[in-house]
């Protein structure tokens, strides 16, 4: 079961790595204080969708690393899970488009590689 675990954790982390390091460099850009001139507005909505994305990437790593384990589709707590990662990843993904340059671009490309590892999690339990 040990072993079956870490093979999980492994597959996981290589689905969603490129995701991960989207959202380190976006975060790191965005606390080196480099964030363009846009109005505050634009600068809070952007500043909690930085908040909320670890948190969605978070919920959707810890459920493929359940689904590659358990090779079974989520029950119980983890589909409320999956749906609460599902509405914080739609509201990141939007509030994307709030930023600019290369904030927003990262983002989004976190948004779109984060969907790609869940399908790969996903794909992965076909046997």
């Amino acid at each position: 079961m040990r072993s079956h675990l870490l093979t999980a954790l492994g597959l996981a982390l290589l689905f969603f790595l490129p995701a991960i390091l989207c959202l380190v460099f976006v975060c790191c850009g965005w606390f080196a204080n480099k964030r363009p001139s846009i109005k505050e507005w634009r600068i809070l909505i952007f500043w909690w969708a930085l908040i909320f994305a670890p948190l969605a990437t978070i919920l959707f790593f810890t459920s493929a690393v359940h689904l590659l384990v358990r090779q079974k589709p989520a029950q119980g707590p983890w589909l409320f899970f999956n749906y609460f990662a599902i509405a914080l990843w739609g509201l990141c993904l939007a509030a994307a488009f709030t930023g600019k340059s290369w904030g927003r671009a990262l983002l989004i490309s976190w948004g779109i590689l984060l969907f790609v590892g869940v399908v790969g999690a996903d794909l992965a339990t076909i046997p």
